[in-house]
């Protein structure tokens, strides 16, 4: 009679194959690389504001700054859905 505690393997370990980590997608990618350019061109846009931040400068460069940082956070916990079955 068979044990009902022992474990069965899964799919992935009687095959041989290594499991898959993470989820990383080429969407993850692109929108790291997106989050990254804006972080960059907010910072490189920061050094062309005035001492008063009255110029279009002091306004462009903490919303491409902010929104970089909210595209690399997307980035990361963006996932591929599972198909229910």
């Amino acid at each position: 009679m068979s044990d009902p505690l022992k474990q069965q393997d899964s799919p992935a370990e009687s095959s041989g194959a290594a499991p898959q980590l993470g989820g990383w997608t080429s969407a993850n990618t692109l929108l790291l690389v997106a989050g990254i350019m804006a972080l960059l061109l907010g910072f490189i846009d920061l050094s062309y504001v005035d001492a008063m931040a009255e110029n279009i400068h002091g306004i462009l460069s903490p919303i491409l700054i902010l929104g970089g940082y909210v595209i690399i956070f997307f980035s990361i916990i963006l996932h591929k859905s599972k198909p229910d079955h």
